[in-house]
């Protein structure tokens, strides 16, 4: 769904407490960061899964990495 997670690991390993949402500069950066990458390696991320087993593709689907 395009939605993004972020969270405190060392302080909340647990993942209770989503700081996506947060007015944090840090997370904003982090956003930031992430985009800019995603969108410079287009073919990397479209072509990322093309050789691998079907046990795998599905674990990567049910954790929501890939439709």
């Amino acid at each position: 769904d395009g939605s993004i997670q972020v969270f405190d690991i060392a302080n909340d390993p647990g993942e209770q407490n989503d700081l996506a949402n947060s007015a944090d500069d840090s997370v904003r950066r982090l956003k930031q960061t992430f985009d800019t990458w995603i969108e410079e390696r287009p073919s990397v991320r479209a072509n990322a899964f093309d050789n691998a087993d079907t046990e795998t593709i599905e674990m990567l689907k049910s954790m929501g990495y890939i439709e």
